[in-house]
Order: structure tokens, then C-alpha cells, then sequence
């Protein structure tokens, strides 16, 4: 009744299934991948008729641009706590909005998958990827991931893969394949590597200042294990997949595209061939010359290239930019390829926060803030797999005035959370142990101007807040976003030429093919984060564009050091203060009284956080003020404590 079809093969000596037609046989493509006893369900559906879409890609043009373009592509990654026999703690005790960790989960399921969907293919397209059981020795993440390219494998959408998606761990400098929760605790690297049979799709790295010849040892031994997954989904999509359907593409005439062409190719050429244009101006200049062209058009009637006329111009835009990089090897603002943008560092812009810093790179400007509290200020995770809380979190906001535009402040959003998560990981390798230093740590970052890699940014803004606020890290982390630009030959769809450009501008990071944001410290990297825009890019290329990264990053990080080299001294007035405080349990539970009221009210009069544990108060404050008045009422409390007991004795 429920015929099903499964496929077993190994991995780094993990069994891992696939299994289609037993569950959610409703769904277009619909596979259950398991690994041990953590399965994940991941279903994909399109929707019905066809897309008509204002703004269309051009055939013959899909490597430029039209890959990212594709907006309708959607991925719900969740986690409820059934699949690990929980019930939610919450007071409706069902799951609510997304969290921080399945959006996260989502953007890495999204960006491998998304540069293979064909040109012109603009249907709505949904991934819902559930976990049905977790044991908690494996991250589903990449697990869903699989599961995700092989549920399009078996449907009837066109795209471009398989892909295979693998995690790598390095433990005393011995790679491991798909590392458990518990070995992925003592390693020095987390890498996610997605790519199809000869090329890079996507790279995630968390590290411990790994260097870049290890690194690519990382990334040339995850390509071969990744690979692995791709014949196990052929196998089952030729026995339970369904024949591709001939969706509608959308596309543009090579009339439309020459008769633009030709309207608009000399002005654009003539802004981006001028280096004195700022983000804003050349902005300005781009939209006269979109707007002379739609008159010209006008005048003739001409509704069809009308309808789709921003595309067109923004496709010559894009042709010609990457043609006078490839040729000419200048870049939109004059600067040759491999050059750093200017830099301004100011630390301690705000001098009455426990830390804070300015960083200018070029026209991206972020402002990052420290905030420190008590132990219990960590955030509480409510995951299937990883720690229960985390004692160091940066908030990463993008408001819209930052690229002078208008909108609205909603919850949670997708790419803040990401770029947010990435520079967070740079940052965490050299922070010190929680032995050393226990107080829970935050940093908000604050984009003050975009124009390109804001959370780079974030990454070199938040190391000096950190030694601004007096936190003893070990080095300073720097972060910078190399681009690439490639010319394709149109008959074969290999790469013939290319240029890699450090600390690409927001324009270049549109107009190119590959945004490889790494950040490190003189020693090594401690994260990246890779996506692309056409369906894979060489390893080669990759792996040779670490250098520049890393010339850039020191560059970065000689600027940074000029202005803040050591942590600050916290004997200022304005640093926070931790006091750990020993009583005898009885006169603790005397002190904190009936419900905690005592306690309640000597931290609503001071603003302090009191934490009790055996035998210990802890006492976290803001500032030296505030401690000494927290400190001197708990005392007298305790005065009064002794002394009410020695008279009821007494009596």
C-alpha cells in the first residue's frame, strides 16, 4: 500500500538513508534522510500555473546575473521539541515563531540550493524541512540540507543539482567527516561544504585561528566526501523521481536587449569609467540614464521593452562593469584589485558604555556597543542539539536609513540573523575562557552607512568595543569580503578569465559573481561564510582567493591596533563590576526572604542583578557606584539579619 524506495550508503563510517513514498506522499519531492537515529523530513512544492513576472532575465545572459535574481524561492527549517520526547516550556507549550537557530538553518539549506533553479524560472517554489527524531550526537542542519537536494532530485521542478552538503571537524590537526555534537566540541573547525560534482556552491566555517594552508587541506578533503551524496539521490530519483515538467521560463528577446543596449551602453560606460562618483552620485547619474531611456522608448510606444526595461539596463550595467574589470583591471571607484578601502577606527566613541567603537571602511560605516552582565543574563537556548545557553551574543542591525532609504522595524530578520551569526563567530574564538572571565557579553552593532560587507565591519567594530569594554582577548580579528568576476564562454559555460577583488564594494558585490566574507587574526581565519551567484565556482578559485583575503585582513587589523592594541583598564568608574560574595546557606535563604521579595527590592533600588547559588552571592553591576551601594545594603541586611537572630535567642 505504502510503496516506499531507499538508498544506504556510508560517509566518514556513518550509515546514512534516504527514503522517499512511505511519508508526505502529497508533495512534489518529499525524502526522509537519516543518520542513526536522527531522521529529517524535507518536502518541496511548487506553486500551480504559470509565473508572469515584470522583470525577466535574458537568455543567453543567465551566468551574469539571473541565478540570484530568482526571489521566489522559500525554505522553513523547524525543529519541535517531539523529536526529542519534550513538550515546548512555553505557556501554550506549542513551538511559536521561528528561532534564531531554524532561520539560520534555513539560510544554509537556501544557499547552496538557489544558484541551480534554470534562467527565467520564477515560479513560486516552497522547502519545508522538519526534524522527526534527533538523538543529539548529529547537527540536522546539513542533514536537511541533503535532504533538501534530494526532494527536488525526485520532483518535477528543473534545477541543476545534486548537491552534497558534508560537515569536516579537526581534532590534534586529524580531519573528521561528519563529526558528532560531541567531537565537534573539542574541535578547532566547523566546516559546512556544499558543492556539486566539480564545483563550489557554498562554504561555512566557525574556526580557531586555522591557517589558510590548513584550510584548504579542510576544503580539498570535504569536495570528495560531499560528492558522495550525489549518486545515492541519482540512484533514487531514477526509480521513484517524476518526469521533469516544461515549466514556462521567462525570458527576453535579443531585440529587446540590443535595442537597450544600444541606448544606454556609452552614457553607463562614461559614470562607471569615472572614479569621482561617490555610492549615492553615480546612483543619481544610473537612474537619469534609466530614465532617458524609458523616454526614448516611450516615444516610440514601445510596451514591451517598457515592461521589462529595468532588468535590460541593469544587465548592460553589469556587462559593462565586469567587462572593463576583466580587461582593464580598475574598479568602479579607481581602486586596482587588490586594494583596501580607507580606514577610520575610533574606540570609545561613547565613553560612558562599558565599551564601544567607530569603524569606517570606506563609505560602510558600524557602530558597535559591549554591554556586560551577570552569568545569568545568558541566553537560554531551547535547540535540539548544542549547549542550553550561550554567554556571548552580537545583535546585528541594518536599519534602512543606513542606504538612505525608508521602512519598517519588523522581528526577526533572516539576513540581520546571518550576518549577526557570522561575525559572532569571529569573534568567539578569542574570547576568553568563562573561568577567566564570567560575565555574559553582548554587542549590538549598528550599520550606520552601507556599501559593502557591513558585517565584515561588525567583525573588526566589535573586537575593539571588546578591548574597549576591557576584555582580555587574545588578539584583534579582522574581517574583509573578496569578490570575483568571471568571463564565461557562452558555448561551453567553463570560465576563460577571471579577476578576484578585495573588499568589494555593494555594487561590485551585485554585479559579480561570489561575496567570500572571511574574518581571522594575524595567526589564522575563525570564520567565513561563501555564497555565490552562478551554478558552482572551481575549488581552485576558492582556495586562491585566501591570500588576498588575507593581505587585505592584516591591512585591516594594522589600522585597528594603531587604535586600541590592549584591553582597557576597568578600574574606570564606568566598568562593570562582578563580586561574588560567601554566606552560610541559612543566612542566604534569611536574606533573600519570603518569594525573593528582600532580594527583589535591593535590585530594584540599585539596578543590580543579584544571583544566589551554594554558599555564594554573586552580585553584577554596572558601574563601580552601583556595586558599592548594592554591596553596602546587602551588608546591613545581613547586619540586621545576625542581628534579629542573636535577640530572638536571647529571648
Amino acid at each position: 500500500f505504502l510503496e516506499s524506495f531507499k538508498e544506504e550508503f556510508e560517509i566518514g563510517s556513518r550509515v546514512i538513508s534516504l527514503e522517499t513514498g512511505k511519508i508526505a506522499r502529497f508533495a512534489n519531492g518529499a525524502v526522509v534522510l537519516g543518520m542513526e537515529e536522527t531522521k529529517v523530513l524535507s518536502t518541496v512544492a511548487a506553486a500551480k500555473g504559470d509565473a508572469d513576472r515584470d522583470f525577466l532575465p535574458l537568455t543567453g545572459l543567465a551566468s551574469v546575473w539571473s541565478h540570484w535574481e530568482f526571489s521566489s524561492f522559500k525554505v522553513d527549517y523547524q525543529e519541535k521539541q517531539f523529536a526529542q520526547g519534550l513538550i515546548p516550556n512555553t505557556f501554550m507549550r506549542r513551538e511559536g515563531a521561528p528561532k534564531e537557530r531554524e532561520l539560520l538553518c534555513g539560510r544554509l539549506i537556501d544557499r547552496p540550493i538557489r544558484p541551480l533553479f534554470p534562467a527565467g524560472f520564477y515560479h513560486e517554489i516552497q522547502v519545508m524541512a522538519s526534524v522527526l527524531s534527533s538523538d543529539g550526537k548529529q547537527d540536522p542542519d546539513v542533514l536537511a540540507a541533503n535532504a533538501t537536494s534530494a526532494a527536488l532530485m525526485l520532483s518535477d521542478i528543473p534545477w541543476g543539482g545534486p548537491i552534497g552538503v558534508v560537515r569536516m571537524g579537526r581534532i590534534c590537526g586529524q580531519f573528521i567527516v561528519n563529526p558528532t555534537m560531541d567531537e565537534l566540541s573539542l574541535s578547532d573547525l566547523n566546516l559546512v561544504y556544499a558543492c556539486t560534482r566539480d564545483k563550489t556552491l557554498m562554504i561555512d566555517v566557525q574556526a580557531r585561528e586555522i591557517t589558510e594552508k590548513d584550510l584548504e587541506a579542510g576544503l580539498r578533503l570535504a569536495h570528495p566526501e560531499a560528492v558522495k551524496y550525489l549518486e545515492p539521490q541519482i540512484r533514487l530519483a531514477a526509480k521513484a523521481g517524476k518526469q521533469k515538467k516544461e515549466y514556462k521560463l521567462s525570458m527576453v528577446s535579443e531585440q529587446i536587449f540590443e535595442k537597450v543596449r544600444n541606448l544606454a551602453e556609452a552614457p553607463i560606460d562614461a559614470v562607471f569609467t569615472d572614479p569621482s562618483y561617490g555610492k549615492f552620485e553615480r546612483g543619481e547619474a544610473l537612474e537619469k540614464i534609466a530614465q532617458d531611456v524609458k523616454s526614448a522608448l516611450e516615444e516610440e510606444c514601445d510596451e514591451q521593452s517598457l515592461k521589462v526595461l529595468p532588468k535590460v539596463v541593469d544587465t548592460v550595467r553589469k556587462k559593462v562593469v565586469r567587462k572593463r574589470i576583466i580587461s582593464e583591471g580598475f574598479r568602479l571607484d579607481g581602486r586596482h584589485l587588490d586594494e583596501v578601502r580607507p580606514i577610520y577606527c575610533e574606540a570609545g566613541h561613547l565613553p560612558i558604555l562599558h565599551g564601544s567603537a567607530l569603524f569606517n571602511r570606506g563609505d560602510t560605516q558600524v557602530l558597535c556597543t559591549v554591554t556586560l552582565g551577570a552569568p545569568q543574563d545568558a541566553q537560554r537556548l531551547d535547540s535540539l542539539v548544542g549547549p542550553p545557553t550561550k554567554r556571548f551574543m552580537l545583535h546585528y542591525s541594518f536599519p534602512p536609513f543606513c542606504i538612505n532609504e525608508i521602512g519598517k522595524r519588523a522581528g526577526l530578520n533572516r539576513r540581520e540573523v546571518g550576518h549577526g551569526t557570522l561575525a559572532e563567530k569571529a569573534l568567539l574564538a578569542v574570547l576568553p575562557p568563562e573561568d577567566d572571565f564570567p560575565y555574559t557579553v553582548r554587542i549590538n552593532s549598528e550599520v550606520m552607512a552601507s556599501d559593502g560587507s557591513t558585517s565584515m565591519a561588525t567583525v573588526c567594530g566589535g573586537s575593539m568595543a571588546l578591548m574597549d569594554a576591557g576584555i582580555p582577548l587574545r588578539e584583534h580579528v579582522a574581517g574583509v569580503s573578496v569578490g570575483l568576476v568571471t568571463d564565461v564562454d557562452p558555448e561551453t559555460g567553463e570560465i576563460t578569465d577571471y579577476r578576484i577583488l578585495t573588499d568589494i564594494l555593494g555594487l561590485e558585490d551585485h554585479l559579480g559573481d561570489m561575496d567570500f566574507k572571511i574574518a581571522g587574526t594575524r595567526n589564522g581565519v575563525t570564520a567565513i561564510q561563501l555564497d555565490i551567484k552562478p551554478a558552482g565556482i572551481p575549488l581552485d578559485i576558492i582556495c586562491e582567493s585566501l591570500e588576498p583575503a588575507r593581505k587585505g585582513r592584516l591591512q585591516i587589523l594594522d589600522h585597528m591596533e594603531q587604535e586600541i592594541s590592549v584591553p582597557r583598564n576597568q578600574d574606570d568608574r564606568n566598568s562593570p563590576r562582578l563580586v561574588t560574595l560567601k554566606f552560610s546557606n541559612d543566612a542566604i535563604r534569611r536574606f533573600i526572604g519570603p518569594l525573593g521579595a528582600l532580594k527583589r527590592k535591593v535590585e530594584e533600588e540599585t539596578g543590580a542583578r543579584i544571583s544566589v547559588g551554594d554558599g555564594t552571592i554573586t552580585i553584577a553591576a554596572k558601574n563601580q557606584a552601583v556595586m558599592e551601594k548594592v554591596q553596602d545594603k546587602v551588608f546591613i541586611a545581613f547586619l540586621i539579619l545576625i542581628d534579629v537572630r542573636y535577640s530572638c535567642s536571647l529571648f
